[in-house]
C-alpha cells in the first residue's frame, strides 16, 4: 500500500470572518466557504482537519484486519469473518478514494 503525498503534520480548523481554514502551521490546506447557512462550516473544516489522523487509523485497522484473518481463522465465527471482510473492503475503498495505491 502506497500512501498519497498529502501534506504531513498537524492540521487544525481555524475560523475567520469569511471562512474556516484547515492548516498546518505554515500552509493553508483548504478553506470551507460559509456560503450555505444550512451547512455547518466549522464541522466541515474540523472533518477536513481530521484527515491525517483518520488515514492513519484506517491504515492501522487494515493491518489489524489482515492479522486477524491470517492468524485466527478458526476462532473467528462466520459472521465475524464477514464483518472483517466487509470492514476491509470499506477501508480499502476509502483509502483508494484518498489516493492510496495497492
Amino acid at each position: 500500500m502506497k500512501r498519497p503525498n498529502i501534506t504531513p503534520g498537524f492540521w487544525e480548523a481555524r475560523g475567520s470572518f469569511n471562512d474556516i481554514v484547515a492548516t498546518t502551521p505554515d500552509l493553508t490546506i483548504a478553506c470551507v466557504n460559509r456560503g450555505n447557512p444550512a451547512l455547518d462550516s466549522l464541522a466541515n473544516a474540523q472533518a477536513i482537519a481530521a484527515v491525517p489522523d483518520l488515514l492513519e487509523a484506517l491504515e492501522l485497522a487494515r493491518d489489524l484486519i489482515a492479522v486477524a484473518r491470517s492468524r485466527f481463522p478458526k476462532s473467528v465465527k462466520h459472521h465475524d469473518t464477514y464483518k472483517l471482510c466487509l470492514a476491509d473492503a470499506v477501508i480499502g475503498s476509502a483509502l483508494a478514494k484518498a489516493g492510496y495505491t495497492f
